[in-house]
């Protein structure tokens, strides 16, 4: 790990402390932040902050912390302070994670000598100070030091809120491995800038995509190389209990996980889901027979061409994410050959789904087979913003309802799990199309949110 060095921001000037308050001076300052955040959050201002002093960062939070405060607030009030609210942790994690470097640089400057144990020595020294666990303190100081050496501009971003602690890290975690400094630097702006609008998963999936399609070839030799560790694990847990771990391919595990849910939720009796894997593992691993034939059929979705072999862009694999054009290319083959995975071809420029070849549409108000398996590959997930629950375990919707003419088909028909439906049909959300993709949500206090399809392939680096 290289030194980390940060600019603590203070100069020459020590860091300001708390000044010690009269119980009246402290009155006259909680009336008037109490004041300031109810001015500046109605205005819709950002809250500002003194890096230099905790004072006044905590009086203004204790503003909305005052019961009376948050009483008499209207929902909109609310809202925005719980925005403000967001921005003030991120300010403050950004804070924490240059402090930590700070400390790191000053106790442990890197040499070859023992460097690892000067350190962990530090991480010791945070975790006996602040009450944190030593692990959560190790973790913190590595996060503080890529942030700062390798992706100073995640670290910017997190003190201003633009994006959240969680973010900030998931950021370094997926653009880590690019080797080319110069792409790396325009997939973190390309990423901090698409932050906002997408969940932590979806910054994952996202990042993993941009990856594959900038560096294929370095993805393929990781691939490759990742595939020569695959190994399972047998360790001894309290109970009188082994846990079972193993690393395989990500098509061998999806498999494998398809032939123990199908087999599962074939037996019906009082033993939980989890209860019912676990014993079907043992059963099929041990020769036992469960008198069950599952039908392990996965998906790849591939652009045409990648299958042409014109194209290195990455695939999605169904229940996995983005995936090597080697590893696509493999599956579709075996679509061909075995029938095990299914291959939905999709346009390469727009990741947009060519069809899967079968007739979807139906007179009944039941969707069949076919088109909820069309359905349910468009859209991949729920059609709530943010919601990342697959849209295989999703029910099929009606756009217009079927008892108002709403037709049983593809075009109409959209993915929600079963808690957006309700939410949908039952409370103060309201949905509109924008258009025959975009779906509008408008939540009860009155903001609009629109979702869009999920894009079926990764999509090229924006530059």
């Amino acid at each position: 790990m290289s030194e980390c060095s940060v600019e603590s921001g203070w100069g020459d000037e020590p860091p300001l402390l708390e000044p010690e308050l009269t119980p009246d001076e402290l009155a006259h300052w909680r009336e008037l932040e109490r004041e300031f955040a109810r001015e500046a959050l109605v205005d819709g201002r950002a809250w500002e902050f003194d890096s230099a002093s905790g004072e006044a960062l905590s009086l203004r939070l204790h503003a909305l912390n005052d019961r009376a405060a948050v009483t008499d607030a209207d929902d909109r009030l609310l809202l925005a302070g719980l925005r403000g609210l967001q921005r003030a942790k991120a300010a403050l994690a950004a804070q924490e994670l240059e402090l930590v470097a700070e400390l790191t640089a000053r106790r442990a400057p890197v040499t070859d000598r023992v460097p690892e144990l000067a350190l962990r020595a530090v991480a010791d020294e945070i975790a006996v100070e602040t009450g944190m666990s030593r692990y959560a303190a190790t973790k913190l100081q590595d996060t503080s030091c890529r942030l700062i050496d390798r992706f100073p501009a995640t670290l910017d971003a997190l003190a201003i809120g633009v994006v959240d602690a969680r973010k900030a890290e998931t950021i370094a975690d997926g653009l880590t491995n690019v080797r080319n400094e110069s792409v790396r630097r325009r997939l973190e702006a390309a990423a901090i800038e698409a932050a906002s609008g997408v969940t932590v998963p979806g910054l994952r999936e996202l990042l993993k995509g941009w990856v594959l399609a900038a560096e294929p070839e370095v993805a393929e030799e990781r691939a490759l190389e990742a595939r020569a560790s695959r190994r399972v694990v047998f360790t001894p847990v309290n109970g009188d209990m082994v846990e079972l771990w193993a690393l395989l391919p990500a098509e061998d595990g999806l498999r494998v996980r398809a032939v123990l849910e199908q087999t599962a939720a074939q037996v019906k009796d009082s033993r939980t889901a989890d209860q019912r894997r676990a014993d079907v593992l043992v059963d099929l691993l041990t020769g036992e027979t469960t008198g069950v034939q599952p039908k392990t059929r996965l998906m790849i979705t591939v652009p045409f061409n990648v299958l042409a072999g014109d194209s290195e862009q990455p695939a999605h694999l169904d229940g996995y994410g983005p995936a090597t054009a080697l590893l696509a290319r493999r599956l579709a083959a075996d679509a061909v050959e075995s029938g095990t995975f299914q291959c939905a071809v999709v346009d390469g420029e727009h990741g947009t789904l060519l069809g899967l070849g079968k007739s979807t549409r139906t007179a009944k108000y039941v969707a069949s087979a076919a088109l909820k398996d069309h359905v349910q590959v468009r859209d991949r997930y729920c059609r709530f913003p943010g919601c990342r629950t697959r849209a295989s375990a999703c029910d099929f919707d009606h756009r217009t309802a079927h008892s108002a003419g709403g037709a049983t088909c593809a075009c109409n028909g959209q993915s929600l799990c079963g808690h957006h439906h309700r939410v949908k049909h039952e409370t103060g959300w309201t949905v509109r199309h924008e258009d025959a993709a975009t779906l509008v949500w408008r939540t009860p206090g009155g903001t609009q949110v629109p979702d869009r399809p999920a894009r079926l392939t990764p999509s090229a680096p924006p530059f």
